[in-house]
């Protein structure tokens, strides 16, 4: 019983994300005294002994199932801490379990970049992991990347010149910021929304006079919604915050309209009618990208063949919705 009880609380931390000083926590252990008196609750060193001791078992049964795998495909990409200005290299496996006849994937870790992201060390770290969960160059089918040199260098030296495909969800967010970003009115209007969701992020008194109108419209707590701020790094990041400020816009308008009234110095003005004709044709034309970037990032069906006839789907969406908006996000050319 106390085994099992161990075993649960290991897999809560693993799970949920909990940190091991859980055990320590004064009402972790009340309840756990409440709910087992008899039970003795693990020290922190016992939990990490026990969290190592499930991840070798864990990788021994990876290893076995990727020794009769003979054909596989990675996707990697470098992901950098800001907190900690740290790079760390994440690998992902894909195979086809032909006895269930499904799609798998298994990340097999984020591995740290000691040294700088060149392409002869990236590929030692490919090396390293292969090898530590022997991965045979020869199983390896494709490579997905991004289309940063290093990393498509790395992936030639290391599996090959014909391994390597670039990710097409990156690639159609770069053409999309790279659109956005050479479209000046659009460019304007988007800083002008980022000042005002940036006003609500900052005073709680007109984020909670945002809440207040929408629940005279009878709206309970959970259907509030919010205004959403971009991320520069993701380009749908802005037209969902977009296409959140035209759901609030009236709201928004009222909100602001109140707080110049009580003579708020550094209350922004609202976006003009024209402006926000401008968001509903760039929602218009961003929409369709949205859905085909979320298509596309589908783990349990197989996404390339699916490139071709979305490409030449968006493209007709795109001019038939150009030629209605009055807003046209530049046409920008990427490989």
């Amino acid at each position: 019983m106390a085994n099992r009880l161990t075993n649960s609380i290991v897999y809560m931390i693993a799970k949920d994300h909990q940190p091991l000083s859980i055990v320590d926590d004064e009402d972790f252990r009340a309840l756990m005294k409440l709910a087992v008196p008899l039970y003795k609750i693990p020290s922190r060193k016992t939990i990490t002994t026990r969290l190592d001791d499930k991840y070798h078992i864990i990788q021994y049964k990876i290893k076995a199932i990727l020794s009769n795998i003979k054909n596989l495909s990675l996707t990697s990409d470098i992901w950098t801490d800001p907190y900690n200005t740290k790079g760390f290299l994440g690998i992902t496996i894909h195979y086809i379990d032909y006895k269930n006849l499904t799609l798998e994937s298994i990340d097999l870790g984020m591995q740290e970049l000691e040294n700088r992201h060149e392409a002869v060390y990236i590929s030692q770290v490919f090396k390293n992991i292969c090898e530590e969960w022997n991965i045979q160059n020869t199983s390896v089918c494709a490579v997905i990347t991004d289309n940063a040199a290093n990393m498509r260098k790395a992936v030639y030296d290391t599996f090959g010149s014909n391994k390597h495909i670039p990710c097409f969800a990156h690639s159609l967010n770069l053409m999309t910021q790279e659109a956005i970003s050479s479209t000046q009115e659009l460019k304007v209007i988007i800083q002008k929304v980022k000042h005002i969701v940036t006003f609500f992020k900052r005073s709680v008194n007109v984020a909670d006079a945002l809440k207040k109108l929408q629940r005279q419209e009878g709206k309970t707590e959970d259907k509030i919604l919010k205004l959403k701020q971009e991320c520069e790094t993701r380009w749908n990041s802005t037209f969902l915050m977009l296409s959140r400020f035209l759901q609030l816009a009236n709201h928004v308008s009222t909100v602001l309209i109140n707080n110049s009234i009580l003579g708020s110095a550094d209350s922004p003005e609202m976006i003009s009618r024209a402006e926000l004709k401008a968001i509903e044709d760039a929602c218009d034309l961003l929409s369709p990208i949205e859905l085909v970037t979320v298509e596309i990032s589908g783990e349990k069906y197989v996404t390339c063949s699916k490139i071709i006839p979305i490409v030449n789907c968006l493209m007709v969406t795109q001019s038939n919705n150009s030629k209605n908006g009055s807003i046209c996000i530049s046409k920008t050319k990427h490989p």
